[in-house]
């Protein structure tokens, strides 16, 4: 795949940017294979059918799908406008991983790398007419520093940066939609649902990896209209009998239990969150 970094980017026309990207999000779309008519069937079938659990990982499937694709296109747009420079993150590092307040968290990193953009071009304009200057008057140009010199007071952002920040911060608010589909998808299974069907205010929240349950525990405190929960230590007995899926034995000592697989691209503490919330409600 195409891989330009932003200085080969940087002195191009918004019509020029529009052309790289244009290819690369085609390329993106071959390799992935995204098939739009396949995502809007799964939501009509996890819409009609709302508590089967296999239209609702069908579903999951499709949106993450969607998700993956829109995540390369936000990586490419981040290598062009100098992903690593300028406070500008590479987001493969954090295995594109999406959470609550995305498409606000990008605009402000955006924000600031505007910022420091334009600070490197003024200090490139400075040191351009410096030597201009020192060239004229015959003697070694050096890099200076106070008040602007003359012509670097109209230095602008490249259009190419600009042209690319925007195109992020329009993928991370529709990465950011697409978060809040996948959290109101998403559904916790209660292990021995009929031993627990109604919430207790003690739950022991299980989130499935590809190895092993990662198992946490909360409190819900209630105070007239105040509702607190809490993240609380998880007992190491407690713990061994989840850790052995014992859990009949640990709904027997009057708490809840509730399990989930740990979804691709979404911040792990998000997703206990919406299980919480879900559970609770």
């Amino acid at each position: 795949m195409e891989r330009l970094v932003e200085a080969e980017t940087a002195m191009m026309d918004a019509d020029g940017v529009g052309e790289v990207v244009g290819r690369i999000d085609a390329n993106i779309a071959a390799m992935l294979g995204l098939d739009e008519e396949e995502l809007e069937r799964a939501r009509r079938m996890a819409e009609k059918y709302p508590d089967d659990p296999d239209a609702r990982a069908a579903y999951e499937e499709r949106l993450l799908d969607r998700d993956r694709l829109l995540a390369l296109r936000e990586t490419k747009r981040r290598e062009m406008a100098g992903a690593g420079k300028f406070g500008i993150t590479d987001i493969a590092e954090g295995q594109y991983r999406v959470g609550l307040g995305y498409g606000q968290q990008v605009a402000g990193e955006l924000e600031a790398a505007r910022t420091e953009r334009l600070k490197h071009e003024k200090w490139l304009a400075i040191g351009g007419v410096a030597g201009r200057l020192a060239i004229t008057a015959g003697e070694p140009a050096e890099r200076q520093s106070g008040a602007l010199l003359p012509g670097t007071a109209e230095v602008t952002l490249p259009v190419s940066f600009n042209v690319l920040t925007t195109q992020i911060a329009t993928i991370a608010e529709e990465r950011a939609e697409l978060l809040r589909v996948r959290l109101d998808n998403f559904t916790p299974t209660r292990p021995e649902a009929d031993m627990q069907p109604d919430s207790r205010d003690t739950v022991m929240v299980g989130m499935e990896g590809e190895t092993m349950t990662a198992w946490l525990a909360f409190h819900r405190k209630v105070a007239g209209l105040r509702i607190a929960i809490d993240n609380i230590e998880l007992d190491a007995e407690l713990e061994a009998l989840l850790r052995a899926r014992r859990y009949r034995e640990v709904i027997e000592q009057g708490y809840g239990v509730i399990t989930f697989p740990a979804l691709e691209q979404i911040e792990p503490m998000d997703l206990v969150g919406e299980a919480l919330r879900k559970y609770f409600s």
